[in-house]
């Protein structure tokens, strides 16, 4: 009978310190998850705040497209971008182009259109344009584009999204009449001005618009 009581004693005391084991486990796996969770949700957060990284190859760039173009103007045309950006996201957040009519070639007013109906009903805030950078270059001989990439951000049913969307330009000068766009022509007395980047007309002598304004249409805003 003592032999039993003891063999119960033993087998208690075993149980016990398993059903200890097993608690501490649950708890330090419970802690586990509780601290997973909290990192996920950090990461979230940080993600909500955090600019998306830009793909930028200006300085590889930049002497082809000098060669080609030689007054283009990088920072100029990095500040075009930053806008082009923020007006893109205004006008998904208004539901209709902001864009000039004569900013972008027909394709660029059609896929506009297209963009900003995908995002009807979502509710669009607030965007801004973190920064923008040169990601590519194309010469076809026949037509010219250059690429940038800019970081953006705005709230979206009131959670803070960060995006990023790509910008095509076409110089005016190398387009295809059936795209819609104009040769680059002096404002004052219509004489084609045959280099891009020219600052004043060989004509009648007056001061041209900024290249990056009148030298380059845009071709396509899209969402990376």
């Amino acid at each position: 009978m003592r032999e039993k009581w003891i063999l119960w004693v033993i087998l208690a005391a075993v149980l016990l310190g398993g059903g200890i084991a097993i608690a501490r486990a649950v708890r330090r796996g419970r802690q586990w998850l509780r601290y997973m969770r909290g990192m996920i949700e950090a990461g979230e957060e940080e993600a909500q705040t955090r600019p998306k990284s830009l793909s930028s190859m200006g300085r590889l760039l930049l002497p082809a497209l000098r060669r080609d173009f030689p007054e283009y103007d990088l920072a100029l045309m990095e500040r075009r971008a930053k806008q082009d950006a923020l007006l893109f996201w205004q006008s998904c957040a208004a539901g209709r182009s902001l864009f000039a009519d004569d900013a972008g070639v027909k394709s660029f007013s059609n896929d506009l259109r297209g963009e900003i109906a995908r995002r009807a009903g979502m509710a669009i805030t607030s965007p801004f344009v973190h920064a923008a950078a040169l990601s590519g270059y194309e010469n076809t001989g026949a037509q010219c584009f250059v690429t940038y990439q800019a970081a953006c951000q705005c709230d979206v049913a009131g959670q803070t999204v960060q995006t990023k969307v790509q910008i095509r330009y076409l110089a005016a000068a190398e387009a295809d009449v059936e795209q819609g766009v104009a040769v680059y022509e002096c404002p004052n007395c219509g004489a084609p001005v045959p280099q891009i980047g020219q600052k004043v007309c060989a004509y009648c002598g007056t001061q041209l618009y900024p290249a990056a304004e009148r030298s380059w249409r845009l071709f396509e805003i899209r969402e990376l």
